[in-house]
């Protein structure tokens, strides 16, 4: 029985080897026959970017944008309207108030905010609110002497200012103190 299976194995081996070995010959035949031609490359592409493709790139931007935090301090500094200037020193003004519940007749008071020198979480701190009232002094050598509903007086250096609360063009308007 080994005997037999032995023939058997040996048969089918030869069997094997000789399919190989007619195949390599069949395969190097065909391939002396055959030419080949040169690959073609694809054309170059346009550094241009597509408009699909400049649209996208404007929302993602934008997405990113939308996400960083906003800086309120640079659009108070935008909004140039209510920021009042004496030398280096800036305030944005908050508002005018009329405090009716006083027993004085001088009541009028103004909320403002100094803008040098603070970072904007101090900046954006409610109790950083100055209440300045008429005769008072916001820094030294500014007092504030007069306010009506359409402006804000102060004196600094003997210099009368006066600041326009609804005229865009003539905002500041300062003169000399008469002595």
């Amino acid at each position: 029985m080994n005997r037999l299976t032995f023939g058997l194995s040996l048969l089918t081996l030869t069997y094997l080897v000789f399919s190989f070995v007619e195949q390599l010959q069949a395969g190097e035949l065909s391939s002396q026959g055959l030419t080949f031609s040169k690959l073609k490359v694809a054309a170059s592409i346009q550094s241009d970017l597509l408009p699909v493709e400049i649209a996208w790139h404007k929302i993602k931007v934008d997405s990113i944008k939308a996400k960083l935090p906003i800086d309120k301090t640079a659009d108070l500094l935008k909004s140039n309207n209510d920021i009042l200037t004496f030398g280096e020193k800036k305030y944005i003004l908050y508002g005018i108030f009329n405090s009716n519940h006083s027993s004085e007749n001088n009541s009028t008071f103004i909320l403002i905010k100094r803008l040098n020198n603070q970072t904007a979480q101090e900046v954006n701190n409610q109790t950083s609110l100055l209440n300045i009232k008429q005769g008072a002094e916001l820094s030294p050598g500014v007092v504030l002497k007069k306010v009506s509903s359409n402006t804000i007086t102060f004196e600094h250096n003997n210099k009368v200012i006066e600041f326009k609360l609804f005229e865009s063009n003539k905002k500041v308007q300062a003169t000399t103190k008469k002595a």
